[in-house]
């Protein structure tokens, strides 16, 4: 199946901010040698014109936690220099922040007109720890 030659404008109707990856610019130095965090990390490009599709998701079990895992298609229009590693952040219709991990590039058909990013967002604040126990309510 091949795919369009063109991305019709009304489908972006997201928009969001491509950052540098956190891990590699954690503890580093701008240009003015103040210390750059991982909570603030350099913004590569703004309020790009997107189109945010959901893929799936799961939940995934490392160190005796649950933590999920949800996959996301970012689309938007072609543009030198994006990289895995480097992160996604929009606000959804109900205002929350999302922040996504690019983990693919795609460039379909070699053209340069559209880039697809394959994203990962981990959902760090529903964890689920199996360690500890809770009390049942007595009867």
């Amino acid at each position: 199946m091949a795919l369009r030659q063109y991305i019709e404008a009304g489908r972006l109707r997201d928009r969001i901010t491509i950052s540098a990856p956190a891990t590699a610019v954690n503890g580093s130095q701008d240009a003015y040698g103040e210390i750059i965090s991982a909570a603030n990390p350099p913004i590569i490009a703004e309020n790009v014109p997107a189109m945010i599709e959901f893929v799936g998701g799961k939940q995934v079990y490392t160190a005796e936690t649950y933590m999920s895992q949800v996959t996301h298609r970012v689309t938007i229009r072609w543009m030198p220099g994006l990289l895995p590693q480097q992160g996604v952040t929009f606000t959804d219709q109900e205002g929350r922040l999302r922040q996504l991990q690019i983990m693919f590039v795609d460039n379909p058909d070699q053209r340069n007109r559209m880039l697809i990013l394959n994203c990962l967002e981990r959902d760090l604040s529903v964890r689920v720890d199996l360690t500890t126990t809770v009390p049942l309510p007595s009867p």
